[in-house]
């Protein structure tokens, strides 16, 4: 009976032990089976998401920068004009140029300075720029200015009130026009000579006599001046011998070509010195004297004298007498 009991316990057990194997194998199977990752190419898939967002911050830059197209970051102004001086009544172009920042609002004003004034209004950010002709119908002085004005921060996100080179209400451009009186003039002429001169009306009136030849001058009350010598056409003289000749100059002073009145001339700067009566062998002072030789149409032959007293001859030579260059311009034939 022991026999048989043993007999059978034995393969009971060895199924136990196989079942147990078997069921062993299958748990850790499906355990391992659960737990094995998903392998995915991260790499790949990184790539993907960095040229995604370089390409949106690519895409957003650009829109930003379509946006801000000449953008700056300060609002600036420009003024000019032409001309700047002359005798009224004086027409001026004025040009005014205003540019403001991105999303700003600049409102410029021009003031021409005799109490008139206009407007140009303009949103940036493009260069807006207005034309203007003014006449000045009186003489002055007048500082013609244009301000940019009533500046506004429309877009929060454009902190152009943090740059320093920008300054709301205080860009200011002035050109400065100087307007003189129209000069009125008198005029003298003389038939027998052949010539005329346009002289100022508030200067003293000319004196002329002839001894035996015309002798005419003008000053201006002051110490500003010229006179003419003329010559009649019955001498015949030209100016190759009024150069050459005996005459207030000498024949070997130098003298250069110039032009009067359309027809040719000659010029001479030249320096004397003033001696007192007596025996005196220092000069009391020097003349300097510009004079002119000119033939006049039916030819005669004029002699103008522009002249400057100076102490010593250092002064003389150092002074400015390019108003007789001015003066020969009142004459006419």
């Amino acid at each position: 009976m022991k026999n048989s009991q043993k007999g059978f316990i034995v393969p009971v057990l060895l199924i136990i032990i196989a079942l147990l194997v078997v069921g062993g194998g299958v748990y850790v199977y499906e355990s391992k089976k659960t737990e094995t990752p998903i392998v995915v190419d991260t790499e790949t898939q990184q790539s993907n998401q960095v040229q995604q967002q370089t390409n949106t911050q690519t895409s957003n830059t650009q829109q930003n920068s379509q946006n801000n197209e000449g953008a700056i970051t300060y609002a600036s102004a420009n003024l000019s004009a032409t001309p700047t001086t002359g005798v009224s009544p004086l027409t001026v172009n004025f040009e005014g140029q205003i540019k403001v920042p991105y999303n700003q609002r600049g409102r410029a004003i021009m003031f021409f300075g005799d109490g008139v004034s206009d407007v140009m209004f303009r949103s940036g950010p493009d260069l807006f720029s207005e034309k203007w002709t003014h006449t000045f119908n009186k003489s002055g002085e007048y500082d013609a200015i244009m301000v940019l004005t009533s500046v506004q921060d429309v877009d929060s996100d454009i902190q152009v009130m943090n740059n320093p080179y920008y300054s709301k209400n205080l860009v200011i451009k002035k050109v400065h026009i100087s307007v003189k009186s129209s000069p009125t003039t008198q005029t003298y002429t003389n038939a027998q000579y052949a010539f005329s001169v346009n002289y100022p009306q508030d200067w003293k009136t000319p004196t002329t006599y002839f001894d035996p030849y015309l002798k005419w001058s003008i000053s201006n009350f002051g110490s500003e001046g010229f006179s003419i010598d003329a010559l009649s056409p019955e001498k015949g003289y030209t100016l190759e011998k009024f150069t050459t000749g005996a005459w207030f100059h000498g024949p070997n002073d130098p003298y250069t070509n110039t032009v009067i009145g359309g027809r040719s001339a000659v010029r001479y700067d030249l320096i004397f010195p003033q001696y007192g009566r007596g025996e005196s062998s220092q000069p009391l002072g020097y003349t300097r004297t510009i004079q002119y030789g000119v033939i006049t149409p039916n030819g005669s032959i004029l002699t103008i004298y522009y002249e400057k007293s100076f102490k010593t001859q250092a002064e003389a030579q150092a002074a400015d007498l390019s108003k007789a260059d001015q003066y020969i311009t009142w004459i006419k034939f």
